[in-house]
């Protein structure tokens, strides 16, 4: 995943289960970055929701084709 992020936050290694918004804001917060500058990926829709809230762009994933047509819109 390092060839297309700058960071990976996994929840589990933080200590902050999604969808707790802290989770959205520590991970802006470590990559110093504008919710307008960001792009949240997850499977499940209520773990979008508090990075829609917070003006992050979301992905809901399904597959992997889809997750490269969808970020195309962003690179």
């Amino acid at each position: 995943m390092s060839l297309y992020f700058d960071e990976v936050i996994i929840s589990a290694e933080v200590g902050i289960n999604k969808p707790d918004p802290k989770i959205y804001s520590l991970a802006l917060d470590k990559i110093k970055s504008n919710p307008e500058e960001s792009i949240f990926i997850d499977d499940l829709e209520k773990n979008l929701e508090p990075a829609k809230k917070l003006g992050i762009a979301t992905i809901l994933y399904e597959n992997p084709k889809q997750l490269e047509k969808n970020l195309s819109v962003y690179l």
